[in-house]
């Protein structure tokens, strides 16, 4: 059985909903501006808002992207003033819709609309630093194929924002692939002169990726012409070749920062950290990416498998900072 509810207001909808959402009247008429005066009417209100949230996240889920903003428009319409927490939800939702279209700039003002609602709401600042650093790199003449980086800013911001700066600082990098990493801390950290980033890399591309021949190609250029958009490319030395041969023939205790985004199977992830371990300043941080991914088909090699060993390995000489899709670590 379904009943109509009627909004009188300056948009009007026809709504046709399940009758768990509406009052056993069947049909009510109201006006969104006085719903302050009247809580039963505020009350169904606020459950026609949740159920409308909950079709536009199937409607987001089933790729009905133009169905699920309506839905959560409508929700927002119906959202009481007062429920901030739910109307930053809203807002979060319709930003994520917006980024599935491919428009940054709208999914821009709905973070940041729901950031204004609720201060507290920490998914929308991070989603919202994601896209002013897509639309920042939208900005430059970058050759990038793909984004595995952005969701990690947010994190990398908070617990890097000392280093912002700083003289002398040394980063290893493994796994640059075609920069985008390496150009963001050129561009956010690495910022004075005396700095510099050692990127290590086969720029072959790993099996697993199962990546367009025409995507493995000329991958190393690439990261050329990004590092020279930067204007940096004298703060970058880079090697090219396996990472279990090239890290032992770097310097111990030089790098105030090691960034371990190279090839994800459990045995690499390993030996990159061991052999990375003793050209890690005291002090100095140690980072993980994509503790996350796993191999369905070879769980052995899931990546955490690797992180939690070297943890436990090393646990005298170590600090846990954090431990999320990204895991660091500093040495004590």
């Amino acid at each position: 059985m379904t009943y109509l509810f009627y909004l009188k207001s300056s948009n009007p909808h026809l709504l046709i909903l399940p009758i768990s959402f509406v009052a056993p009247s069947g049909i009510v008429l109201c006006d969104l501006n006085n719903l302050q005066d009247n809580d039963e009417i505020q009350h169904l209100c606020l459950k026609l808002c949740k159920g409308y949230n909950q079709i536009g996240n199937l409607a987001y889920e089933s790729s009905d992207i133009e169905v699920a903003l309506e839905c959560y428009q409508v929700a927002l319409t119906l959202c009481p003033s007062d429920h901030s927490n739910m109307r930053s939800q809203l807002l979060f939702n319709r930003g994520i819709a917006f980024i599935k279209n491919h428009d940054l700039d709208l999914a821009l003002s709905e973070f940041e609309a729901a950031i204004a609602s609720n201060p507290d709401f920490e998914k929308a600042y991070y989603q919202r630093e994601r896209i002013l650093y897509q639309i920042d790199s939208q900005s430059k003449n970058y050759h990038f194929t793909h984004d595995w980086f952005s969701r990690n800013i947010p994190l990398l911001t908070e617990h890097l924002k000392d280093m912002i700066g700083k003289p002398n600082l040394q980063f290893l990098e493994i796994g640059s692939w075609e920069g985008r990493s390496t150009c963001w801390f050129l561009e956010k950290i690495l910022t004075h002169a005396s700095s510099q980033i050692t990127c290590v890399d086969t720029f072959a591309g790993e099996a697993y990726l199962n990546l367009e021949q025409n995507i493995l190609e000329n991958v190393e250029s690439r990261f050329d012409w990004n590092i020279n958009q930067v204007g940096a490319a004298a703060k970058v030395k880079k090697h090219i070749g396996e990472s279990q041969y090239i890290l032992r023939n770097l310097p111990l205790d030089t790098y105030d920062l090691i960034y371990i985004d190279g090839c994800h199977l459990a045995i690499d992830v390993l030996s990159d950290a061991v052999l990375s371990w003793g050209l890690l300043k005291k002090g100095g941080l140690m980072l993980f990416d994509d503790y996350d991914k796993v191999f369905p088909e070879n769980p052995s090699q899931n990546t955490s498998i690797a992180i939690d060993a070297f943890i436990k390995c090393s646990a005298p000489e170590i600090k846990l900072i954090h431990q999320s899709h990204q895991v660091y670590l500093q040495k004590l």
